[in-house]
């Protein structure tokens, strides 16, 4: 089975199992129980609302304790847009704490904030794995983020030759990784097929270690404390 890690898209394929991502405050957050889906919640730092935040949390807090609910995120920090940076940090360190009580991982939205990054984990050390989605920065960045304990979630720019993704997925040991379409409308199977060039080996066997890697994320999850 394919998994798509990261998708702003309802999954619909039997062959895939898609984490389809909800951001608070911008999407119908309803009540998620009892669905046959998997999701990732959070507050995204382009819409985050100082105004509205402790609601937007306390909405979020909610939703985190449901069984559907397997990743804490999209969240994090973007120099570029959203509110000024230091309540950004505010939010997110908010968010990671809260994915350390409901012993979830968390899926991280980061752009040109890689230090702040760095420094907020180094801070709050928290033993829920950290997922970098749709990485496609400096392999020199790359590598000091894995340094650091991070997985990546690759997308859509691994097709592109040359691209800083592909790069560092050429050197990233294959237990870090996860594939995702975020919201491009691509195909994952695409993407896996992409990977599976950089990587040198077959679309089945990065199914496998693809799988292994989400098994093992979640385990490492459920057996963290805080």
């Amino acid at each position: 089975m394919y998994l798509n890690f990261h998708t702003h898209f309802p999954g619909k394929k039997s062959e895939v199992q898609s984490v389809q991502n909800l951001i608070v405050g911008k999407d119908d957050v309803q009540v998620l129980e009892g669905q046959d889906s998997v999701f990732s919640v959070g507050i995204h730092p382009w819409y985050l609302d100082k105004s509205e935040f402790e609601k937007q949390f306390h909405k979020l807090e909610a939703l985190a304790e449901m069984q559907t609910v397997h990743l804490i995120g999209e969240c994090g920090l973007d120099r570029l847009r959203g509110p000024e940076l230091k309540f950004q940090e505010f939010a997110f360190e908010k968010q990671i704490k809260l994915a350390e009580r409901v012993n979830k991982p968390l899926v991280i939205h980061c752009v040109k904030c890689f230090s702040e990054l760095l420094a907020i984990k180094k801070k709050l050390n928290p033993r829920v794995p950290m997922v970098i989605h749709g990485y496609n920065n400096k392999v020199e960045t790359g590598l000091q983020l894995l340094k650091a304990g991070f997985y990546f979630s690759i997308g859509g720019a691994i097709m592109r030759e040359g691209s800083n993704a592909r790069a560092l997925l050429e050197q990233l040991p294959i237990e870090k990784v996860f594939l995702e379409t975020d919201d491009q409308e691509i195909r994952i199977e695409e993407v896996y097929e992409a990977a599976a060039v950089v990587r040198k080996c077959t679309v089945n066997e990065l199914k496998e270690f693809i799988f292994a890697n989400w098994v093992s994320l979640r385990k490492d999850a459920s057996q963290s404390s805080f």
